[in-house]
């Protein structure tokens, strides 16, 4: 197979069984690192349900990425701007960044927003973007990225960049996630450097899950909050938010008067 991101000629490293009766292979590329299933002819059935039954996690994940992302926004970003969570999934992580007081947008073509917004006009443009666990899904990251660019600057991706290790040993890889099959992409650093280069972007990383795609310089304060451990990132977290202005009182005003007109 080509790789979906630089369509180089990929190498078979294993073989992959979904949902326990969709057979797959699995392919790494030389040239940019990314690990692709085969042709991903299962998905109708996967995504019957949109978020998958065994997310337990889903809840931590978003305070955890809450508190990272008030704190880098704050520092990083035009904070009084427009943001968007792409692939938003339940709302939650929205409604969490709003309450902080960031203008938080969300869009997404599978899932339901269990938190309704109050109508507003899309922006044009918008300071940042968010795709939290969303790339891992994609048959097409290129395509979607540029999409993404389009709308923003500044993109943040979520997704577990594949561990440093042999290729043999990703067979048993957790976030390959074979038992529910939405998974079929997944990015390393190297894929994320080559994506940057190609689109003139600088690139900031945790080196674990998130990935910061901008084409601003944001100096040494981007590495600088993506490398802090979780007490110095609640600190920052509480400093920012003491200082920016929550939406939840704004936004309930809002949607009581689209009720009641």
């Amino acid at each position: 197979m080509n790789c979906r991101i630089c369509r180089s000629k990929t190498t078979h490293v294993f073989d992959g069984l979904i949902m326990g009766r969709h057979p797959t292979e699995y392919f790494r590329c030389p040239r940019c690192g990314f690990l692709q299933t085969g042709e991903p002819y299962w998905l109708a059935e996967s995504y019957r349900n949109p978020i998958t039954s065994t997310d337990i996690g889903m809840m931590a994940r978003n305070l955890r990425l809450t508190e990272l992302l008030t704190a880098f926004f704050y520092f990083c970003a035009d904070r009084d701007g427009d943001f968007l969570d792409f692939g938003g999934g339940y709302g939650i992580f929205v409604r969490l960044m709003r309450d902080v007081g960031f203008r938080f947008h969300w869009e997404d073509a599978h899932a339901e927003n269990w938190f309704p917004l109050p109508a507003e006009e899309p922006p044009a443009h918008y300071g940042a973007v968010t795709a939290l666990e969303v790339f891992e899904h994609l048959p097409d990251p290129v395509a979607t990225l540029e999409q993404l660019l389009s709308k923003s600057g500044m993109i943040v991706i979520g997704t577990e960049l594949i561990p440093d290790s042999p290729d043999a040993d990703l067979k048993d890889w957790e976030y390959l996630s074979v038992h529910h099959g939405q998974h079929i992409s997944f990015f390393s650093e190297e894929t994320f450097r080559y994506l940057a280069a190609r689109y003139h972007l600088n690139r900031y990383t945790d080196r674990k899950s998130i990935t910061v795609l901008s084409e601003r310089k944001l100096g040494g304060k981007a590495d600088f909050l993506l490398s802090r451990r979780h007490r110095t990132l609640l600190f920052l977290f509480e400093y920012a938010k003491r200082n920016l202005h929550s939406l939840l009182d704004a936004d309930h005003r809002k949607l009581l008067g689209d009720i009641n007109p």
